[in-house]
């Protein structure tokens, strides 16, 4: 973020061990979080998610359809303007 090499603070969390969990414990921390995992994708999808999902396409769409109005604003009047010889 400094731009420093030298921090002593990153240099004393470089030295702390990794973290490790016995195999026993690893297996069954993998297997509870695939249970999780696998309730929540039989769950289907909360309303919520739909409802963000929902909002960011009707943003999207005014965003389309207005930049669409912008754009045929600015060149129909710059393509009328020409035909009458004005600007």
């Amino acid at each position: 973020m400094n731009g420093r090499d030298d921090d002593p603070l990153l240099e004393k969390l470089r030295g702390l061990p990794a973290p490790s969990l016995a195999p026993a414990r690893r297996g069954k921390t993998l297997d509870a979080a695939e249970a999780a995992l696998e309730g929540k994708r039989r769950a289907g999808l909360r309303w919520p998610e739909l409802a963000l999902a929902s909002v960011l396409a009707l943003a999207g769409a005014l965003y389309t359809v207005e930049s669409f109005a912008r754009i045929g604003h600015i060149y129909g009047r710059a393509a009328v303007a020409s035909a009458d010889g004005s600007q």
